[in-house]
């Protein structure tokens, strides 16, 4: 068991170097389907593992179920080793129907495919353009240990980035974190000024089992403790208790705070959890809340009820739950949040979410429903796809990108393409499962196409001539 910072690192697939083809294994049929014949499922890919994400759309939709706006989109990049190289987030302005930028990041590996610096950018309405908002840059040890992370602030005034905050780690020979050490830049002294520590403990499992939290005291230069969290496992290491220490500087003892209970199955699953409150008037532990868990035969959490503390009961008394559904390979592909009416003395549809994947297990799309009390079922809101690439481990370099438009996006009628070359194309137009919907051929260096016939649902188009060899996806509304 180890703490520290997620390292991100998508390329551990890729050994020599990658190249992007055309999106593949998309999303099930976008036609407007009746709520009760709606279901999660998984789409056949039309390219080999494993996959990139590409691409993410999310979509409004109105009381008839259908698409009335696609308000954001996230589009990624990535580097030759298959690492996460940029995010770029865009929102879909109401007025001019125009797509703004709102959010930039990007991101630098190492060899290891280590993240070494990830820079973010912020839409910036005065100068329209994205301007540099944070900076983070990471360093490691030789065994891939994350031993210090220092952030910077972009200052407009000087023009440049100015350091803010640092923190470094330590670990012990087998590789848990055992300390870690916050600090902030002072720069009346132009130098680090310490802020906080945490110091861990392992036992011989390697199990963590105290965690001691201390600010630094500027007056007094030293170290003072402020909480304390200390964990116990069973004979099979899980994790049974967790409790949550105050300093009290007064009495100069520990006080407690909180506790947490974890009881778990002959198979290593939590089916119970509770959290109790230290009573400094009773000097005793006061119920907060209790959740139980249950599992399908897969060991799927299936279910999961939660409780609230009543005061006047003096008992633990329903408050919500989820019931979740998983397809064989493990993917949640349905989730129901359910409220505890007491009127009915039962609980109640609140929220649903469907999901859809690929046979990769990647998510394609994600709809949410709220449940409709006027008409008594499922109303859909908001609707999320998510389109992958292939990632092909290969010494074939990526293609230089053609500088093209194609729009609208979604489309309802008509489609328009520029080109930076006049010359003669070769236009055609696939469905989700490759059939040729339209092929044409067009001189010039724009045109439009009338799609208005074709029915609703996801499509690809491929434009090939002499300068030109590329295929994108295109949403029919």
């Amino acid at each position: 068991m180890k703490l520290g910072l997620v390292k991100l690192n998508l390329g551990k697939f890729a050994h020599v170097a990658m190249k992007r083809i055309s999106v593949f294994a998309l999303v099930s049929l976008l036609g407007i389907l009746p709520l009760f014949s709606y279901s999660p499922v998984i789409v056949p890919d039309m390219a080999l593992l494993p996959a990139i994400l590409d691409s993410t759309y999310y979509f409004n939709l109105d009381t008839n179920n259908v698409y009335s706006s696609t308000y954001r989109k996230e589009i990624y990049t990535y580097d030759k080793h298959g690492n996460l190289k940029e995010e770029i987030y865009y929102y879909r302005n109401s007025e001019s129907d125009e797509w703004s930028g709102s959010h930039r990041e990007v991101f630098t590996h190492d060899v290891s495919g280590n993240l070494t610096e990830s820079v973010n950018y912020t839409w910036d309405s005065d100068s329209n353009e994205l301007i540099g908002s944070n900076r983070q840059f990471n360093t490691y040890d030789e065994h891939g240990n994350q031993i210090r992370t220092i952030d910077s602030y972009w200052n407009p005034g000087t023009g440049s980035w100015e350091e803010s905050t640092r923190i470094d780690f330590t670990y012990n020979y087998r590789g848990n974190q055992s300390n870690r050490t916050d600090y902030y830049w002072n720069p009346g002294f132009s130098t680090w000024e310490e802020s906080s520590l945490v110091n861990h403990s392992y036992d011989m499992n390697e199990n963590l089992t105290e965690s001691i939290y201390w600010n630094w005291n500027s007056i007094s230069s030293e170290w003072n403790e402020s909480r304390r969290e200390n964990r116990t496992y069973d004979d099979h290491t899980n994790h049974t208790e967790t409790l949550h220490w105050h300093w009290n500087s007064d009495s100069s003892k520990w006080i407690g705070g909180s506790r947490e209970n974890y009881t778990f199955d002959d198979h290593g699953n939590i089916i119970k959890r509770i959290e109790f409150i230290w009573d400094s008037d009773t000097h005793d532990w006061l119920g907060l809340s209790l959740v139980n868990y249950d599992y399908d035969d897969f060991g799927n959490q299936a279910k999961s009820i939660y409780y609230a503390w009543d005061s006047d009961s003096n008992d633990f008394v329903l408050s919500y739950a989820y019931s979740s559904v998983y397809h064989y390979h493990g993917n949640q592909t349905e989730n129901i949040e359910l409220t505890w009416d007491s009127d009915s003395d039962d609980f109640v549809n609140s929220t649903r979410n469907l999901k859809t994947y690929n046979t990769g297990g990647n998510i394609v799309e994600q709809s949410h429903f709220h449940w409709n009390n006027e008409i008594n079922e499922w109303s859909e809101t908001r609707r999320y796809l998510a389109f992958w690439s292939e990632l092909i481990t290969s010494a074939v370099p990526e293609p230089v990108k053609q500088k093209h438009r194609v729009y609208p996006k979604p489309v309802n009628d008509l489609l328009s393409i520029e080109l930076p070359k006049h010359e003669i194309h070769s236009v055609t137009i696939r469905s989700l499962n490759g059939q040729i919907v339209y092929q044409n051929k067009m001189e010039g260096s724009g045109f439009q196409i009338d799609i208005s016939s074709l029915q609703k649902g996801l499509y690809f188009i491929s434009v090939r001539s002499g300068s030109s060899d590329w295929t994108e996806k295109i949403i029919k509304l």
